[in-house]
């Protein structure tokens, strides 16, 4: 009886073993953060094309992703600015084209007699200041500073875009005055056997990277 017992229990732990290897919650773990590490680390990655896409969508957004916030302004001011002349230009088109039309109303209902066939002659919104000729010249000034403004407002939107994609590349690189370029001398050791020790000159690079790396040497020598 005894036996059989201890045969049952033999039996139910080997299946629990089987079931629960030993090491087997210590690799899934490991593996688990393995694979989490590395989205993690895309997370937390700064993005340049997110702040182009973010200007694109909202001129300056890119400039505030990147911590420029500065810039932002400076955005809105250039684009805002060129649209708002871009717009008044061509208002002030109209009012030159509608006047045009009326002064050349006027000349026909009064060249050719036309009084009482229309039922009111209409007056002259300018007062006898401007000519038809001369709201013609106006009108093609105003069309040339229209088109002007509509260029400058797309080459501010690319110059955001392009500032947004520089800075995004930057975003992670220290270009302040912490950047070090330092030279001491040395002596290298000779080989064994080989000649004599030689003297040289070695240079040390420094610079910063944000986040990921705050030091990074480079080392060159010169012989």
């Amino acid at each position: 009886m005894r036996i059989l017992v201890l045969s049952i229990m033999l039996l139910v732990g080997h299946c629990a073993l089987g079931q629960f290897e030993p090491g087997q919650s210590d690799t899934i773990p490991q593996t688990e953060s393995k694979k989490k590490a590395p989205k993690d680390t895309v997370k937390k990655r700064h993005s340049p094309q997110r702040a182009v896409y973010l200007s694109m969508a909202l001129p300056g957004a890119g400039q505030i992703y990147n911590r420029k916030y500065w810039k932002a302004p400076i955005a809105w001011a250039m684009l805002s600015s060129t649209i708002y002349f871009a717009i008044d230009f061509h208002q002030e088109y109209r009012e030159h084209y509608n006047g045009f039309m009326t002064l050349r109303e006027i000349d026909l209902i009064q060249r050719y007699g036309l009084e009482d066939f229309v039922e009111s002659v209409p007056e002259d919104p300018y007062n006898g200041q401007f000519t038809p000729q001369q709201l013609i010249t106006l009108q093609n000034q105003t069309l040339q500073n229209r088109d002007l403004m509509i260029i400058l407002a797309v080459v501010s939107y690319g110059l955001i875009l392009v500032d947004a994609y520089v800075d995004g590349h930057l975003f992670e690189y220290d270009i302040s005055d912490d950047l070090t370029l330092r030279w001491e001398p040395q002596v290298n050791p000779a080989l064994i056997g080989f000649g004599s020790p030689t003297a040289g000159l070695r240079l040390s690079l420094t610079f910063d990277r944000k986040k990921k790396q705050p030091h990074e040497h480079r080392h060159h020598r010169i012989w």
